[in-house]
């Protein structure tokens, strides 16, 4: 059977960057497909420092003919459930082509020519923007709200971190007899988070289902079940990561884990450079499941202060380090002084420790960004 291949939005942006070459992606006879996740990922986070990049991960889709697969709720509707769709699946080629075709941001916004279809296409930025940041904080919410229920005094030190963002104290994991507790409630696949899971794969098929046609046989659930086995493993040992290693969630993983959706199959694979998912998908027994691309990504370890020495774009530190305190050596600016990319040489969430990198390294050129909402009395420095 014929290899489907699902592109992450990073692969994507490693091919349009020239970083990694299709054919070391794709082998010969194998299908390609991207998710509508990378669109909204894309564009929710357009601006003019990331237009350039952004328009070149765009671009691998048109350039390539990559297919479209449906977005996640569809396909779990449809695909996973075996539920009719109330209405078709929405196509996001539009989108793709009008951010492929661009010449600039304030032609994405105003509408992008196609005289050959007699269409004008445009984007709406914002919307994208605040759809995203509303699933993904809700998402992030109910992580947070289970590591308070569950890690003895991880609700004090979350509260002391959202008030001063450099929470010194490490952060609060599961031990002992409490964490074996745990882990074998997640390990169990008929134990109940599995379970829950499964019920939340299905409330989501809901969503996109013709209310007229619910009533699949139970051999038809039955068999939904394998087909997100690989889903619904991912995500437990994701949460196995967050409760017993010291790590909080990220907005952005919300929707990264989305693509494990379509593994359905062996057939079925997801290409990445992310290490994070990697090493999960192995911890998970589906390292079959994924294509390793490139060479890098960030070291998802548990240090404050983590090395990368990576050169990247302000898109993909945008992307790889969400939220964190950035220190970029040989930074390339624009004519307003913006990075464009540079030398990142490490990351961290807490600023104090990234200032005192900085101090010890003595980079000739540099700067220090935060990729989250900037506090009042923050200053990028150059």
């Amino acid at each position: 059977m014929t290899k489907t291949v699902i592109l992450d939005t990073n692969v994507l942006y490693d091919i349009g960057l020239n970083r990694v070459r299709i054919e070391d992606v794709r082998r010969p006879g194998e299908h390609l497909c991207y998710s509508p996740i990378s669109i909204i990922e894309l564009v929710s986070k357009l601006n003019d420092r990331s237009f350039a990049d952004r328009k070149a991960a765009a671009g691998v889709i048109l350039k390539h003919r990559i297919d479209e697969f449906p977005d996640p709720e569809s396909y779990l509707t449809e695909k996973i459930f075996g539920y009719k769709l109330a209405e078709p699946a929405p196509s996001y080629s539009d989108a793709i082509r009008a951010l492929a075709t661009a010449q600039s941001l304030e032609e994405v916004r105003r509408g992008v020519p196609d005289y050959e279809a007699g269409v004008r296409r445009s984007l709406n930025i914002p919307f994208a923007a605040t759809w995203r940041e509303g699933v993904e904080q809700a998402w992030e919410d109910s992580l947070i709200k289970l590591m308070e229920m569950e890690i003895p005094g991880f609700q004090t030190w979350y509260a002391e971190y959202q008030r001063r963002r450099n929470q010194k104290k490490s952060l609060p994991k599961l031990r002992g007899e409490k964490k074996e507790k745990f882990l074998a409630l997640m390990r169990s696949k008929e134990g109940p988070v599995p379970i829950l899971l499964i019920i939340a794969c299905q409330e989501r098929a809901f969503l996109k289902a013709d209310r007229n046609d619910l009533g699949v046989p139970r051999s038809e659930l039955a068999a939904a079940i394998p087909k997100i086995e690989c889903y619904i493993r991912m995500y437990t040992h994701y949460m196995i990561r967050l409760m017993t290693e010291g790590v909080l969630p990220r907005k952005n993983d919300s929707g990264d884990i989305d693509f494990f959706l379509y593994s359905t199959d062996d057939d079925h694979i997801v290409a990445t450079n992310d290490k994070k998912w990697i090493d999960i998908a192995d911890a998970a027994d589906f390292a079959r499941r994924i294509r390793e691309t490139g060479s890098r990504t960030h070291n998802q370890t548990t240090k404050k202060i983590r090395r990368v020495d990576d050169i990247l774009t302000i898109a993909q530190i945008e992307a790889q380090f969400a939220s964190e305190w950035v220190l970029v050596e040989a930074p390339q600016t624009n004519d307003s002084l913006e990075v464009q990319s540079g030398k990142v040489l490490c990351h961290s969430k807490d600023r104090e420790e990234v200032y005192r990198q900085a101090v010890v390294l003595r980079p000739k050129q540099f700067a220090i960004l935060y990729t989250g909402e900037i506090p009042e009395d923050t200053a990028i420095l150059l």
